[in-house]
């Protein structure tokens, strides 16, 4: 079961979080004594994986390279079942944060590696936009890949400045998105992790 846990950052003199329940960015003074960063969590494994990827997400240079494709056979990537549980994902949308997921916490994982997962969504034409579908995709990959489960963290952040967001994840070292670049300049405000 996946498992959502805030990120609270303060930047600018502010303390940032997303909410679990909406995924609203909220903006919240702070006392000059407050701690730059914590995670809301009391399973010390859960936090231990999540400040590794938070970690690399600081310091991407640390980041293991991916190769641009893996080996994913034809017959994975014309999975009708995976078609059918993005283009879900896709009509749920960014404004029914809360309901796409609960689609996700029903896992149905088709392909091994996570890798896979993102190569198969790169086969898609409704791949092109990049920003509008990042929490989708992530959610894709987190109900769909095996090996999410034991090393994957999404990460929901937020562009401070203009208050825009974006979801991407880290497994093992790695940020498997091959298309996706941007998510860089985002601070990770929420973790989503089994």
């Amino acid at each position: 079961m996946l498992k959502l846990i805030q990120i609270d950052r303060v930047v600018f003199n502010n303390r940032w979080t997303i909410s679990p329940l909406n995924g609203g960015l909220y903006k919240h003074p702070i006392n000059v004594d407050q701690k730059k960063q914590v995670i809301r969590c009391k399973d010390n494994a859960i936090i231990d994986k999540i400040s590794n990827a938070l970690y690399l997400v600081d310091n991407p240079y640390e980041l293991v390279p991916v190769p641009l494709k893996s080996n994913l056979n034809k017959e994975k990537i014309r999975n009708k079942q995976a078609e059918v549980i993005y283009s879900i994902l896709r009509r749920i949308g960014n404004k029914n944060f809360l309901t796409s997921l609960i689609y996700s916490f029903l896992r149905k994982e088709i392909f091994d590696h996570t890798q896979e997962a993102f190569d198969f969504l790169a086969t898609l034409p409704s791949e092109s936009d990049i920003d509008e579908n990042c929490l989708q995709k992530s959610l894709f990959v987190a109900k769909t890949s095996r090996s999410f489960r034991e090393n994957g963290v999404i990460f929901i952040g937020a562009h401070i400045p203009t208050s825009q967001m974006h979801a991407w994840v880290i497994e093992n070292n790695r940020q498997y998105d091959t298309i996706d670049r941007v998510w860089v300049n985002y601070t990770p405000l929420l973790a989503i992790t089994n």
